[in-house]
C-alpha cells in the first residue's frame, strides 16, 4: 500500500489532496476548507475522545503482534477511520498508519520502527501541550485587541525572548513549491507527521499577520478574515445549530431594543413632568432632580442592576 497527502493553501482557502493505493488501484480525495479553519478548530478540540481512541489503537497493535489475527488488523483500521472523521490533520496520520500496517502484515513486522507505539502513547500530550503554546503565542503576537505598537515580527522577538523553552518550537518543513492543476503555483506540504501540518499553518499566520479576536459570545479566538470590527466568531454555538455571529446579533439586536423601551419609558414621564412644569404645576429644581434620578436609574437597568418592569414602575411612581 501507498499513500500520498499533500496540502496548500491559495485564494485564503487550505487544499488538501490525498489518495491510497491498495493491489494497483488508486483512490484520490480532496478537501477544501478556509483557511486557517483547521488550526483554529485544533486549537479546541477536546483530545479527551482523541486519547481513547490511541490508547485503543495502541492495545489492537500490541495484540496483533502477539497474535497475528486479523481481527485485530480491521479493528485498528476502524479505529484509525474514527480518528480521520475527527479533524482533517488526522487523515494523514490515518494514511500513514494503514500503509504501516500493510507493511507489518506483508512482512510479518510489528516492531517500533514500523509500528511506532512510542509516538501514538506521548501524541495526546503532544497535542495539548501545543493547543496551550499557540494560544499563548497568538494572545501576545496576533490578538488585535492587544495594544501595541509593535509590528508582528517585533512581537514575535519580543514573545520567543521572554517565553523561552516554554514557546512553540517550529522545525524543518518537507515543502516544495509547484504548480497545481495547471490552475496555482503555490507551496506545498507533504506532511510526515500529524507536527507538520499544526508547524505550518500557524507558520503561514504569523508570516501572513492574520489578526485574531476573543469571541464575545464564546470566548474563544477567531481569524478576523473578512471585517476587522467583527466580534464575533462564525462557530455553532448551540444545539439549534446557530451560530455565534446569529447569537450574537440577537442578544445586540435584544440589548438595542431594551434601551430603546427604556427611553421611551423615560421620554414618556419626562414630557409629562416638563408639560406640568410649564403650567406652573412643578418647579424646575423638582423636574431637574427627577431627571438625574431617572438617568442614573435607567443606567442601574442598562447594566443589569434593575429590572426593565421595576425601572417603568419606578418612573410612574417617582
Amino acid at each position: 500500500m501507498r499513500y500520498t497527502f499533500k496540502t496548500y493553501i491559495a485564494h485564503e482557502q487550505e487544499h488538501y489532496l490525498y489518495s491510497e493505493q491498495t493491489l494497483g488501484e488508486a483512490v484520490a480525495f480532496s478537501e477544501t476548507v478556509p483557511f486557517p479553519e483547521s488550526l483554529m478548530s485544533l486549537l479546541y478540540m477536546d483530545l479527551d475522545p482523541i486519547d481513547a481512541i490511541i490508547q485503543k489503537l495502541n492495545d489492537e497493535f500490541w495484540k496483533l503482534a502477539a497474535t497475528k489475527e486479523e481481527q485485530h488488523h480491521q479493528n485498528a483500521l476502524a479505529l484509525l477511520d474514527d480518528m480521520a472523521s475527527r479533524h482533517i490533520y488526522f487523515q494523514q496520520f490515518r494514511l500513514d498508519m494503514n500503509c504501516r500496517l500493510t507493511h507489518a502484515k506483508l512482512f510479518n513486522s510489528y516492531t517500533e520502527d514500523v509500528l511506532p507505539r512510542a509516538y501514538l502513547y506521548h501524541l495526546p500530550e503532544k497535542l495539548r501541550q501545543m493547543q496551550a503554546q499557540i494560544l499563548e503565542l497568538i494572545q501576545h503576537v496576533l490578538d488585535t485587541d492587544q495594544e501595541s505598537e509593535e509590528t508582528v515580527p517585533q512581537k514575535m522577538v519580543s514573545y520567543y525572548k521572554a517565553a523561552g523553552d516554554r514557546a512553540f518550537r517550529f522545525c524543518a518543513q518537507p515543502v516544495s513549491f509547484e504548480l497545481i492543476d495547471d490552475e496555482v503555483f503555490a507551496e506545498v506540504l507533504e506532511p510526515e507527521v500529524v507536527y507538520d501540518l499544526i508547524d505550518c499553518h500557524l507558520r503561514e499566520c504569523i508570516k501572513r499577520e492574520v489578526k485574531m479576536r476573543v469571541c464575545k459570545n464564546c470566548g474563544r479566538y477567531f481569524a478576523l478574515t473578512g471585517r476587522t470590527n467583527t466580534e464575533y466568531c462564525s462557530r455553532p454555538f448551540d444545539e439549534k445549530g446557530r451560530t455565534c455571529r446569529e447569537v450574537g446579533a440577537i442578544a445586540l439586536w435584544t440589548k438595542r431594543k431594551s434601551r430603546d423601551a427604556l427611553f421611551q419609558d423615560y421620554r414618556r414621564e419626562y414630557k409629562n413632568r416638563f408639560a406640568r412644569m410649564k403650567a406652573g404645576k412643578l418647579e424646575p429644581e423638582e423636574l431637574y432632580a427627577w431627571d438625574e434620578r431617572a438617568r442614573e436609574k435607567k443606567a442601574d437597568c442598562e447594566a443589569g442592576r434593575l429590572s426593565p418592569e421595576d425601572y417603568a414602575a419606578w418612573l410612574r411612581e417617582s
